[in-house]
């Protein structure tokens, strides 16, 4: 079945992003898991919610072009890393446009990283101009990032002293 080849491949896209940047096995899971019960809450329709799945599941997959010594850099990215890293985006779009089963999922790894200021990328949208389900996933990501230590940052709780606010 075309859709099952389609699902495991997108698994797999996962797997592999995980291991080159060095983050949990568990972590699609819980991503998912949370933005699909927000998503749920915030009104996404219950047919997307496969689509929804599949963007958390791809959400990285253009920082497979993204150099190593950038990736997994401990410590902060120069100017010029940062151009390299925002163009994540832009390699998902065009390397999961072309197939048609994954463009209802593209929301997510196109657009997670635009801000509700305007001041994210890659487009540079704002407010209700970024798509539901990016700003759904967003909020995950960002609340799941920060549960975890990263090359370039200690999980915080930690920054803080170890006390939970």
């Amino acid at each position: 079945d075309q859709a099952a080849a389609y699902d495991a491949s997108a698994e797999a896209w996962s797997r592999l992003s995980l291991v080159r940047q060095k983050e949990p096995a568990w972590l699609p899971e819980l991503l998912s898991a949370l933005t699909l019960r927000l998503g749920r809450r915030m009104g996404v329709a219950e047919d997307s919610l496969p689509h929804l799945h599949r963007g958390v599941l791809l959400h990285d997959i253009g920082k497979l072009s993204i150099p190593d010594i950038i990736l997994i850099k401990d410590g902060s990215l120069t100017v010029e890393e940062w151009q390299i890293m925002r163009c994540h985006p832009n390699n998902a779009l065009e390397w999961l446009q072309p197939i048609s089963y994954l463009r209802p999922a593209l929301n997510i790894p196109y657009c997670q990283h635009e801000r509700w200021d305007g001041k994210g990328y890659p487009r540079g949208l704002k407010g209700r101009e970024i798509p539901l389900e990016a700003r759904v996933f967003s909020v995950v990501n960002v609340w799941a990032m920060l549960q975890c230590e990263r090359p370039h940052r200690l999980r915080a709780t930690k920054r803080r002293g170890g006390k939970k606010r």
